[in-house]
C-alpha cells in the first residue's frame, strides 16, 4: 500500500512538472511576442477554466478573462470585494471568497495583482492553478519591463469603445464594467464626449495622459481613451447636484467645434 501511494504521489508531482514546463514554453512565446496584456490575462483564465482579474492599487478591474463566464458576473461589486481580499507576497488564497491571489510588480514596487476567482467548474484552487496564475503575474511583470506601462489608458479604451459599440448584454453589465473601472454611476450623471484633436500622439506625452491627469488632479471621475488617431473619448461622472456645462467647456477646451456630449444612464443605453 505505501508502495501504491508514493507511486501516485510521484506520478502527481511528474504530471505537474510537465504542466509547468508546457505553462512556461505559452508564457514566454507570448513574452517573446510582446503580446498585450489584456492576451496574457485572457490566457491564464483560459489555463485554469477560471475567471482571471488584472486589477491595480486602486481596486480597478484593468482587464479581465471570463472563462466562459461574463463581465457582469465576474465583476459585480468588485471594488467592495477586492478590499475585502488582502494581497499576500506570494501566489496564495486570499480573502472571504476564497480568491488565488498573486502580486504583480513594476521596477521592484507593487503595481497591482493578478486574481483568480473560484468558479462552479474550480471551486477550490489546486497546485496547477496556482502555478499558471503564478507564471502569468511573472509574465505581466515582465511586460512592464519591457514597456508595456500604459494599462490603465488601455482598459480605458476597450470600455469606451465597447460603449460605443455596445458590447454588452444589458445595462447592468455596462454599468458593473464601469463601475469596476472606478467609474461611479449610482448618483450621478454620466457624460460622454468625443473630441477631436490634431498632432497629439497616443504616447505618454498626447492628449489623453494629459487630459486623464487633469481631471484626476480635479477630482473628477472619468475614462479616458483614444477612440481613432484623431479623435478622444471621454466619459465623465459628474455628481447630480453640479452643473455639467462647466466641466464640458473645460474638457473640450472648444466647446462648441470639436466636442459631441451624450448623456448615459439613466435614461437609455447611450
Amino acid at each position: 500500500m505505501t508502495q501504491t501511494v508514493h507511486a501516485l504521489i510521484l506520478d502527481a508531482q511528474g504530471e505537474l512538472l510537465r504542466r509547468s514546463q508546457q505553462v512556461h514554453e505559452i508564457f514566454t512565446g507570448l513574452t517573446l511576442r510582446n503580446a498585450e496584456p489584456k492576451e496574457l490575462v485572457r490566457a491564464a483564465a483560459d489555463l485554469m477554466g477560471r475567471p482571471v482579474v488584472l486589477e491595480n492599487l486602486l481596486h480597478h478591474a484593468v482587464f479581465s478573462g471570463t472563462a466562459g463566464g461574463t463581465a457582469g458576473q465576474i465583476l459585480e461589486a468588485w471594488q467592495r470585494r477586492s478590499r475585502a481580499t488582502p494581497t499576500p507576497d506570494t501566489t496564495q488564497t486570499s480573502g472571504p471568497e476564497g480568491w488565488l491571489v498573486a502580486p504583480v510588480e513594476h521596477n521592484g514596487w507593487r503595481w497591482g495583482r493578478l486574481v483568480a476567482v473560484p468558479n462552479a467548474a474550480a471551486p477550490v484552487a489546486d497546485p496547477e492553478h496556482t502555478m499558471i496564475l503564478g507564471r502569468a503575474a511573472t509574465a505581466l511583470t515582465l511586460a512592464r519591463l519591457t514597456g508595456h506601462t500604459q494599462w490603465d489608458r488601455q482598459a480605458h479604451t476597450c470600455a469606451l469603445l465597447e460603449l460605443l459599440r455596445w458590447s454588452y448584454r444589458g445595462r447592468t453589465e455596462a454599468r458593473i464594467r464601469v463601475e469596476a473601472l472606478g467609474i461611479p454611476v449610482v448618483g450621478h450623471r454620466l457624460i460622454a464626449l468625443a473630441i477631436g484633436h490634431h498632432g497629439a500622439t497616443a504616447d505618454g506625452t498626447g492628449l489623453d495622459d494629459r487630459l486623464a491627469d487633469a481631471l484626476q488632479g480635479s477630482g473628477i471621475r472619468a475614462l479616458v481613451g483614444r477612440l481613432s488617431p484623431d479623435r478622444t473619448g471621454v466619459l465623465l461622472a459628474l455628481a447630480r447636484a453640479s452643473a455639467w456645462q462647466p466641466v464640458v467647456e473645460r474638457v473640450s477646451g472648444s466647446p462648441r467645434r470639436h466636442w459631441a456630449r451624450r448623456r448615459w444612464w439613466p435614461s437609455g443605453r447611450g
